[in-house]
């Protein structure tokens, strides 16, 4: 603690630290000095703006590298179109997390993972997508296709981008549900994707997060 009394030549001056008190005579040079000493330094909080994220992000992480990111991203259960070979349908998706690493403009990788939780916690179990063109470690295979993307907002277009790309078996199913290729989805037309066809990955998505898996 700081007393200071003013005087016409300068300023009687009580410090108190720690219990243990010092007196000081000054002119006001030497009571600025002191004030300058006594008072702690303030430190400045720099704070890094995030840019704007798409809807359902879940986590953001801008690498060391300029212009190199990666986000993940949840997407509610959909019944939406399916290209397999040349046939389309109409099918349920379980609910999924994204991951998109992107560098200099461009999608680098894409992994897919399915979820039954609807509330997004750190331990909730992950389940392997279970559907074609995503490999057993959720790598999706997107073949020659680039996907050019300016800002990490635009990211939430493409899972829709993802379902208009043909699917073929050149990728192992990995459900329990027993089928594959037009039966599989013929038994789920038009209706929610079962759950209980999910196959586990012995992974949480904290472990996801954590690029563990």
């Amino acid at each position: 603690m700081i007393t200071i009394q003013l005087r016409e030549d300068g300023a009687f001056v009580e410090l108190e630290y720690n219990g243990i008190k010092s007196f000081r005579e000054c002119d006001i040079n030497s009571l600025i000095d002191l004030l300058n000493d006594a008072v702690r330094e303030t430190k400045t909080h720099e704070v890094i703006e995030s840019p704007l994220l798409p809807a359902n992000t879940i986590k953001f992480d801008r690498s060391a590298y300029e212009n190199e990111y990666v986000l993940y991203m949840y997407r509610e259960p959909v019944i939406d179109q399916i290209i397999f070979e040349s046939r389309e349908y109409n099918v349920g998706y379980p609910a999924t997390i994204y991951r998109f690493s992107v560098r200099n403009d461009f999608i680098s990788r894409i992994s897919v993972w399915a979820i039954k939780d609807k509330v997004i916690r750190p331990d909730i179990p992950v389940y392997h997508y279970p559907f074609y063109n995503v490999f057993d470690d959720g790598k999706v295979c997107i073949g020659a296709n680039r996907i050019e993307i300016e800002a990490p907002w635009q990211l939430h277009k493409v899972p829709d981008i993802l379902r208009r790309m043909p699917s073929n078996p050149g990728t192992r199913l990995s459900n329990d549900s027993g089928l594959e290729g037009d039966s599989l989805f013929r038994a789920i037309e038009n209706k929610p994707f079962p759950v209980e066809w999910l196959k586990p990955t012995n992974k949480t998505l904290k472990m996801i997060l954590r690029n563990e898996g």
